[in-house]
């Protein structure tokens, strides 16, 4: 069959080309197929149809679903509507949320969250905003509702702020997340409110004691625990610890925190020095770490690689 041109069609096979690389023949398969069209059509004008997920099979084709597939293989794209409407020509880019998802369950997981909170967080202000025609008619302060409403929305980003950081924690990896309408902020030179300045602050405590969680921890706890660990252990306690502050340290060089940086400085917050301190201690740890695992720096294993040798040696591993 042939294709009318649609600005809707273009925006999805733009998409996929950039995230699941799509060669121009495969997408020419899929687009022009029967099943594609009705599908499409199902997705762009029945409301109640909110979300299409476009995958690859084994094959490298394309396969379209309406909804999250419960076994997925290979990585695939989503398109959900962000409220139960009709998609057109003139609003498909305001009314869709469009991402990536994973075969793997933990890194599907921060999507989805983000798809749920972000339309209850709709769903419910709008909902709140809907309400206030009874204000004239029953004791009801309309500051009350809006106070309401931002609080849904603070209490949503957190969730999925605890989303992002636990996915990172599954990896292995210690995340940090972003203040709330950072995204929005687009230069140090707009003016921020109060309760920008207030997100901020609070996720500096967030990252102090995510620092602190780290840097606490013990090698010698197993020895602690009542265990026998091996001196292996000991090397993948500092590895670990060395690129998990590599990590955190490529973080807090990222533009946003340097925009977080300079709007504390600006506010004479007395969280200011909170987050140089998070720098300074991320810092000495990263380089203590380094020191640890290497053997020319005079770190542990110049200690534990004669006891590991001869742990070897005295189970005829080594000669």
């Amino acid at each position: 069959m042939t294709t009318v041109a649609d600005k809707r069609l273009d925006f999805i096979e733009n998409y996929c080309t950039l995230s699941l690389h799509v060669k121009p023949d495969k997408w020419s398969k899929f687009a022009t197929s029967e099943e594609t069209h009705t599908m499409l059509n199902e997705f762009y004008e029945k409301q109640d149809v909110t979300t299409l997920v476009i995958t690859l099979n084994p094959t490298g084709q394309l396969v379209p679903c309406l909804g999250f597939p419960s076994i997925l293989k290979n990585k695939g794209v989503y398109f959900v509507k962000k409220r139960h409407e009709n998609i057109t020509k003139d609003n498909f880019l305001e009314a869709l949320l469009v991402g990536d998802i994973s075969p793997s369950p933990v890194e599907m997981l921060p999507f989805l969250a983000n798809i749920y909170i972000y339309r209850k967080t709709v769903v419910l202000t709008v909902g709140l905003a809907s309400t206030r025609w009874i204000t004239h008619r029953i004791l009801v302060n309309p500051n009350h509702l809006n106070c309401t409403t931002d609080d849904v929305i603070r209490q949503a980003h957190r969730l999925k702020n605890e989303m992002f950081v636990m996915g990172g924690k599954i990896k292995g990896k210690t995340l940090l997340p972003l203040p709330e309408n950072m995204t929005a902020l687009d230069s140090v030179s707009e003016v921020f409110d109060s309760s920008l300045l207030h997100s901020i602050e609070t996720i500096i405590i967030d990252w102090s004691h995510q620092i602190r969680d780290i840097l606490s921890k013990d090698s010698a706890q197993p020895l602690l625990d009542g265990l026998n660990p091996l001196p292996r252990v000991e090397f993948d306690f500092w590895f670990s610890r060395q690129v998990n502050l590599q990590c955190i340290n490529e973080q807090l060089y990222a533009p946003q925190v340097k925009m977080i940086a300079d709007i504390l400085e600006r506010a004479k917050s007395c969280y200011w020095p909170a987050l140089k301190n998070v720098f300074r201690d991320v810092s000495a740890g990263k380089l203590f770490s380094r020191k640890s695992t290497c053997v020319t720096s005079g770190g542990i294993q110049n200690f534990l690689l004669p006891v590991l040798w001869a742990w070897l040696g005295g189970r005829g591993l080594v000669g």
